[in-house]
């Protein structure tokens, strides 16, 4: 479990409006063209599924973890929308 945060985790030192990070998360469930959150779509459709997003703490690693489920995506696609997310949780971006 460590080396997956290590890679796919990532601390924030300002404060996360947790109730926004979660609103903004749900605008990206259900079918969308996801191609402004993706690299590299050349010949594939930008349009994807996304069947839910969910946002736990794991008390092991004192982490909060985003689980994004669907049949597939788009290079760099979750790891884009996460980050705009907490961008507007964060307040950088209005949301």
């Amino acid at each position: 479990i460590e080396t997956a945060f290590n890679q796919y985790g990532y601390y924030i030192k300002k404060p996360i409006y947790f109730a926004k990070l979660d609103e903004t998360l749900q605008l990206f469930v259900g079918h969308h063209d996801f191609r402004a959150f993706a690299s590299d779509i050349t010949g594939k459709s930008s349009i994807r599924k996304i069947d839910s997003i969910t946002r736990d703490f794991n008390e092991q690693l004192q982490a909060h973890r985003i689980i994004v489920q669907g049949k597939s995506f788009l290079h760099c696609m979750i790891r884009r929308i996460v980050g705009a997310s907490l961008e507007v949780a964060l307040g950088r971006i209005a949301g």
